[in-house]
């Protein structure tokens, strides 16, 4: 059973580019300065890969979710705000 939340939070301030999950050096990290809010959780993900250079191509388990019926990998047809 999938149950939708209401609100989505991504903390993307900063992004652990590489030995993650617990990372070694700053070095590891990546300064995005971005918060994502939303009621669509598949499309802040998708957004979400653009703050670590990836697509949703790059990470099968957003267009699985889509599939799903979870949300939308359409971020822009949500019309986003960027504040």
């Amino acid at each position: 059973m999938m149950v939708r939340p209401t609100l989505v939070i991504l903390d993307g301030t900063r992004a652990m580019m590489t030995n993650g999950p617990t990372g070694g050096a700053i070095s590891d990290l990546k300064d995005t300065n971005t918060m994502i809010l939303s009621t669509d959780q598949v499309a802040a993900d998708a957004f979400g890969c653009s703050l670590i250079d990836k697509t949703v191509n790059d990470l099968p388990f957003i267009s699985k979710a889509a599939e799903a019926g979870a949300g939308t990998m359409d971020y822009e047809s949500l019309k986003p705000v960027f504040v």
